[in-house]
């Protein structure tokens, strides 16, 4: 089990996107304020304002899904340790339950 530096919550956003209360233009607003807030480093601020950059960008599915490649590869860069735990990654991004299929384009 890997040790997150960061944990971002975006279940309640993804469920209102699962049910079309929400579009994931909407969806993508909402991840990117999210992702803005996060206290981190300004060395990676420089690799989070890319992701940033993507959900902001975001005008259709295909974009959205181009986006959360982005935020998930952000998300599992492998760290040096910083906790006594051997496997150290960026951030954990928690979108829905495990093991559960989303209903949101290809994701």
């Amino acid at each position: 089990m890997s040790n997150w530096k960061y944990k971002i919550d975006i279940k309640e956003g993804w469920k209102k996107a699962e049910r079309q209360k929400i579009s994931s233009f909407e969806l993508a607003t909402i991840l990117a304020k999210k992702l803005e807030a996060l206290p981190v480093s300004e060395e990676e601020k420089d690799l989070l304002s890319v992701v940033v950059k993507a959900f902001n960008e975001v005008t259709d599915i295909e974009s959205f899904d181009s986006a959360m490649d982005s935020l998930y590869n952000w998300g599992d860069q492998e760290l040096p340790p910083f906790d006594q735990q051997s496997q150290n990654k960026m951030c954990q991004i928690i979108c829905r339950p495990n093991n559960k299929k989303s209903g949101i384009g290809g994701i």
